[in-house]
C-alpha cells in the first residue's frame, strides 16, 4: 500500500514499485491524484488500500485509489489500461471486452462494492452518523482509463449510456482537470476536525 497524506501543508508522497503488475496505467492516474490536492485541502489518498475481512465471510478487496477528503468525503477509483479498441461493447455493468485475455469486466460494479464495503467501516462510529444512524461519508465512484482520450470514449457513444460510470480518460489526469471531476461530485457538509479526525483514525 503506497499512502500520500495531504494533511494542511504536509504531501508525503511514498516511493512507487514501478514494476508492479499494472502499473503503467495506474502510476499516471497515481501522479494525477497527487497533483490535483493542495495545501487547503485535508485528506489522504492511497494506492492499493487493502480492505481485509477480518471474519472470513467475503473476498478481500484492494481498491486501486481511496482518496478521503474533508469536503468531497470517500472517493474510489478503479484504474483499466484498456485502449479504445479493447472495449467492444458496454452492455448495462458489463464491458464486453477484444483482443484481451479477459473477455468480460465490471469495473463499475468492482470499484462500488469496494468503497461501500470501506464505508461500512465508517458508519459503525457514531461520531460519522447523523441523528438516524446514517453515515454522514458520500461515496463516489470513478473509473480511470488512462489510455483513452474523452474525444475516443465519446465517438463511440458510451458517454450517453444510462449504464455508463463517470469516468477519468486521458485528459482528465492533469491536476486541474482532475480536480475539476471530483468536485462534479454531490458535495457534503464539511467534516469537523473531529469527525475527519475519527475517519483517518479509522482507515489508518
Amino acid at each position: 500500500m503506497y499512502i500520500c497524506r495531504c494533511i494542511a501543508v504536509d504531501f508525503i508522497p511514498t516511493e512507487v514499485d514501478t514494476g508492479q503488475r499494472g502499473s503503467e496505467a495506474e502510476l499516471p492516474v497515481w501522479d494525477a491524484i497527487k497533483s490535483a490536492f493542495g495545501a487547503d485541502d485535508l485528506g489522504i489518498a492511497y494506492y492499493k488500500y487493502p480492505v481485509i475481512d477480518k471474519s472470513g465471510e467475503d473476498y478481500d478487496r484492494e481498491p486501486d485509489f481511496v482518496v478521503l477528503h474533508q469536503e468531497l468525503g470517500l472517493i474510489v477509483i478503479e484504474c483499466k489500461g484498456y485502449q479504445i479498441d479493447h472495449i467492444d461493447t458496454i452492455q448495462g455493468q458489463v464491458w464486453n471486452l477484444q483482443g484481451l485475455t479477459q473477455s468480460k469486466a465490471k469495473p463499475h460494479p468492482q470499484a462500488r462494492d469496494q468503497a461501500f464495503k470501506i464505508r461500512s467501516y465508517f458508519a459503525r462510529e457514531s461520531e460519522l452518523t447523523d441523528e438516524m444512524g446514517r453515515c454522514k461519508i458520500p461515496v463516489n465512484v470513478f473509473i480511470a482509463l488512462p489510455n483513452i482520450s474523452r474525444e475516443e470514449w465519446a465517438e463511440c457513444g458510451y458517454d450517453e449510456l444510462p449504464s455508463t460510470p463517470r469516468v477519468l480518460t486521458s485528459d482528465d489526469l492533469s491536476p486541474q482537470s482532475l480536480r475539476d471531476q471530483l468536485n462534479k461530485t454531490p458535495k457534503m457538509e464539511a467534516l469537523s476536525s473531529e469527525e475527519f479526525l475519527s475517519l483517518i483514525h479509522i482507515s489508518d
